[in-house]
């Protein structure tokens, strides 16, 4: 019965406002608050500049953000580290895509005028390099090849 009243809730809302649980857009904004996180608090600034970006990149109009925002900062909060997103995101997303994720996520440390490193960010530090993000296991995306690089 209450399962009936929340789906005619949703219904209420709209179809734009409804998003999948399996969408990889959830995974993209979990990983961003994750990133937003990493110094310790999120401004609002940050805020501000992930959901431009998530806005523009997507072409969402309000009430979608709105939705896809909520979904992804209650997925990030559920999750107990980054894996969860960067195995989907690694999944879902084309090598292109993942590099301007990588761009957008540098956007939202910045938005703030600063980048603070701790040991959480520290991890997340390691996406800073387009090279970091590899197709399969010994190839790398720029910088020629694997062993032009390692002698």
């Amino acid at each position: 019965m209450f399962e009936r009243f929340r789906t005619f809730l949703e219904e209420l809302k709209g179809p734009a406002a409804r998003i999948d649980k399996d969408d990889p857009r959830i995974a993209v904004i979990g990983l961003c608050f994750q990133v937003m996180e990493a110094d310790g608090a999120i401004r609002s600034s940050e805020r501000r500049k992930m959901r431009k970006l998530i806005k523009e990149h997507y072409k969402l109009d309000d009430a979608a953000l709105n939705a896809l925002v909520a979904a992804g900062e209650t997925a990030e909060s559920e999750a107990i580290d980054f894996y969860r997103f960067t195995a989907e995101i690694k999944r879902r997303l084309s090598e292109e895509q993942r590099v301007e994720l990588v761009g957008m996520l540098w956007d939202i440390v910045y938005a703030d005028g600063r980048a603070q490193r701790n040991g959480r960010s520290r991890n997340l530090a390691d996406c800073r390099s387009p090279r970091r993000i590899r197709t399969r296991p010994g190839l790398e995306t720029t910088g020629g090849s694997r062993q032009d690089r390692h002698g």
